[in-house]
């Protein structure tokens, strides 16, 4: 077996994170269930390849909502972050910017760190009232990703 992957799922309040996680860790659908807000939670994923097991531990953690100090803290054991955030909250781009600066700087001493960011609710993007949302979200990752940050990903879900 190999070492375990850290990952920590950070974003606003109300982006899906926990429902992101209990689909793909759990295979259940929570989206229809009453919002009960996360205090923290884990997983672990189970990976078998090539006739070995490795697996993810992924933390979940409880909305953001920008008065973390302790971010750097919290992201520290972190193999990757998953930064998860939503076009139909106009804080997301917010926290993403500023979580994308401390993650900058983890890499610096982190230099395996990975950085994904998860663009939840696109289905939404259709809808006029979250179009500007989704274009500013779109432009900061084309703009990041034509900086060469070599460890960032982005995933529109």
């Amino acid at each position: 077996m190999g070492r375990p992957l850290r990952g920590v799922v950070i974003g606003a309040k109300k982006v899906g994170k926990t429902a992101i996680l209990s689909q793909f860790a759990c295979g259940q659908d929570i989206c229809a269930k009453p919002y009960i807000p996360t205090i923290g939670d884990s997983y672990i994923v189970h990976i078998d390849h090539d006739k070995t097991r490795d697996y993810l531990i992924l933390m979940d953690t409880p909305g953001l909502d920008g008065t973390e100090k302790s971010l750097k803290s919290l992201l520290q054991p972190a193999d990757f972050v998953l930064f998860v955030c939503a076009v139909d909250n106009p804080t997301s781009l917010t926290f993403l910017e500023s979580v994308s600066m401390c993650v900058e700087q983890l890499q610096k001493e982190k230099k395996d760190l990975v950085f994904i960011v998860l663009v939840n609710k696109c289905d939404s993007c259709g809808e006029a009232k979250y179009e500007k949302q989704y274009a500013s979200i779109v432009n900061w990752c084309m703009k990041e990703k034509g900086e060469n940050r070599a460890k960032v990903l982005f995933i529109f879900i």
